[in-house]
């Protein structure tokens, strides 16, 4: 089932995902690069667990579940693409490691230009019951590239730049910018579900219980190894987050523009937009009752 959606209204989910990655890439400061250079563990853990981690425990939560192709591969395409805009915000409440948290979402924004179409290829590759949905659109894994750069990589270069020359005018538009990213992202997604709410009614349930198991597993798992390597809790509570934390519009982006608005695929990334934010600050309220020095935290 395909989601019925006007060239125009691509062109426009395109340029909002541009701005949205021209704001995150605000938030990026070249000191986070030398942070990373002199003390390169936490984020080498939190890239472990963005770029392999999660995207094989999703495709064990595919394999296992086995759910409609759509499903499966809207999950796997999430979990491929980078750390979403709100993750720092989230790892703020939550007393985590902002540093951290933005120095990770620097690197796997800039990583996703090529991560995202390799891995959401790889780990689709390896589920069966995948492929023939994969083969009816023919994707063209040198024409995705081509697009996230355009519509990652420069905007995110730009940000960069901007925010390095001119950080007086970034610091009083950054709120702004990440407010209305958010504003785009529930509006565009409420626009699509409302146009297709019966077509989508009979995958709903089970879509919204798939996303928050794995959104539920993916947290923990990277909660666990960032525990298992020794990581203070600060940067424990970030990694879970980012972990868990993904760029649903972005996801969206990328079915509309090389699935033909698949139906499945567009309700998994639309719902994880939607609740990864409300696990993210559920889980966030939590920790920020106790300080990290605790060790139950």
């Amino acid at each position: 089932m395909q989601l019925p959606f006007s060239e125009e209204g691509i062109a426009m989910l395109n340029f909002l995902m541009a701005f949205v990655m021209f704001g995150v890439a605000l938030n990026i400061r070249i000191e986070d690069f030398r942070q990373i250079a002199n003390d390169p563990k936490p984020v080498l853990v939190g890239a472990i667990a963005q770029f392999l981690m999660l995207p094989a425990l999703s495709c064990l939560v595919v394999w296992v579940a086995n759910p409609y192709p759509s499903l499966g591969l809207g999950l796997l395409l999430v979990a491929a693409c980078p750390g979403g805009n709100v993750s720092n915000f989230i790892s703020m409440v939550a007393k985590g490691n902002l540093a951290l948290s933005v120095s990770l979402t620097a690197c796997s924004t800039l990583l996703s230009v090529v991560m995202t179409p390799l891995n959401f290829n790889f780990w689709a590759s390896l589920i069966p019951a995948l492929q023939p949905t994969i083969k009816v659109f023919s994707l063209n894994w040198t024409d995705m590239l081509y697009t996230l750069a355009i519509l990652i990589g420069l905007p995110v270069a730009l940000g960069i730049w901007f925010g390095h020359q001119f950080p007086r005018t970034t610091k009083v538009i950054q709120k702004g910018i990440n407010n209305l990213a958010v504003i785009f992202f529930v509006v565009f997604v409420i626009f699509v579900l409302a146009k297709n709410v019966i077509q989508l009614i009979d995958f709903l349930h089970f879509v919204l219980l798939l996303v928050l198991f794995h959104n539920s597993l993916v947290m923990f798992a990277g909660y666990m190894l960032a525990r298992a390597t020794r990581l203070p809790i600060r940067d424990r509570r970030t990694i879970a987050i980012e972990t868990g934390i993904q760029n649903g519009g972005l996801a969206l982006l990328i079915v509309f523009n090389f699935f033909d608005g698949l139906g499945g695929m567009a309700l998994v990334a639309a719902w994880w937009g939607v609740w990864h934010f409300l696990s993210g600050m559920l889980l966030a309220f939590y920790w920020s009752r106790w300080k990290p020095y605790h060790n139950y935290a």
